[in-house]
């Protein structure tokens, strides 16, 4: 007979087995505590005061992980409640590149230092607070691929001009072929336009090329050799409609263009923010919408179609997107299941 200490013993190492079972399982999240999750679900992932952003919301995610329990394994951190149980947090990328200022103060995108630096902080506190660990790449880990001269040169036989010809957002147009190749030097993963933000955790692994938002290279996620194979594909579809006519050929009109041939795998777990953005107070609609989806994207193309407030500009691209943030998480969180 079992005697009251040895089944208080194998309750415990039951319990113990099941925990261990629910973070190898559940594993890319960050919370040390299911109690921590559970609160840091239901409390709104951003405010409209960037600098209450970036100092509370950043404070209450760094005071979480304890340094001590942070070890290195194949160069990727691992977070976990004791130094004995690790949990993986994967990795998104985004890519950065210095883009000139036109003499209005903006850069050919719309945006302004200031905004893209506010963009550049919603987007990484946005995926830290589902768990996701997250980088900046830059041309620096581009020029490190072997070949890279090789794009590069074979690059500028690729219509970037844009409008009339005048260039003006030309710098950006390479930068955004350039980022494919920054992605086979550190072993393909995820990728993201910073405009990307998360609704809910997203599954992290990845294995052949596929798209998340449908012909939108918003957000992808692929091997090195995935990436390797598309970033040549995308730059041999643009140099093939290098003629007269042709003003601008996108890494977008590359990618979508060659998704069929290249074998992409497409889903549509990324919406446009575009229907969000309504000018009117939320209902149900706009939460039964994002339970359909995994994030939000805030590109150019949204802030043109919604409705925005007196004033707004693509430069206010933060201020719109910490706005509709606040509005899911204050609405929608809860029933969502987020």
């Amino acid at each position: 007979m079992i005697g009251t200490r040895e089944r208080r013993r194998f309750a415990f190492l039951r319990a113990a087995i099941a925990l261990t079972c629910a973070i190898f399982s559940l594993g890319c999240y960050l919370s040390r505590s299911q109690a921590t999750q559970i609160q840091a679900k239901k409390e709104p992932l951003v405010g409209l005061n960037f600098n209450d952003l970036s100092s509370k919301h950043q404070q209450r995610r760094l005071t979480q992980l304890d340094p001590k329990t942070v070890v290195q394994k194949n160069n990727y951190p691992y977070y976990s409640l004791s130094a004995n149980i690790p949990i993986y947090r994967p990795t998104i990328h985004t890519f950065w590149a210095p883009v000139k200022t036109l003499s209005n103060g903006d850069k050919g995108t719309g945006m302004t230092d200031d905004a893209d630096n506010q963009m550049f902080e919603l987007w990484r506190l946005s995926w830290e607070a589902i768990g996701w660990q997250v980088r900046v790449l830059t041309l620096d880990d581009a020029r490190k691929h072997p070949r890279y001269n090789k794009f590069y040169n074979k690059l500028q036989d690729v219509p970037l001009w844009g409008n009339r010809r005048k260039g003006v957002n030309r710098e950006y147009n390479q930068w955004c072929y350039i980022r494919w190749l920054a992605m086979v030097v550190v072993g393909g993963g995820w990728m993201s336009d910073y405009d990307i933000l998360p609704v809910r955790r997203i599954p992290h692994y990845f294995g052949k090329f596929t798209a998340h938002q449908g012909g939108v290279p918003s957000l992808v996620s692929g091997t090195e050799e995935e990436w390797s194979r598309m970033a040549w594909a995308i730059l041999e579809d643009g140099v093939q409609h290098n003629t007269p006519d042709t003003e601008l050929w996108s890494d977008m009109n590359a990618f979508t263009n060659i998704q069929d041939k290249q074998r992409v795998v497409v889903n549509q777990s990324v919406v446009e923010a575009t229907p969000l953005m309504t000018g009117k107070p939320w209902i149900e609609n706009e939460c039964n919408l994002l339970q359909k989806y995994d994030a939000i994207h805030f590109s150019h193309n949204s802030i043109r179609m919604g409705v925005t407030r007196e004033g707004e500009k693509f430069r206010d691209r933060p201020r719109i997107a910490a706005r509709i943030m606040k509005l899911y998480h204050s609405h929608c969180a809860g029933a969502t299941g987020s």
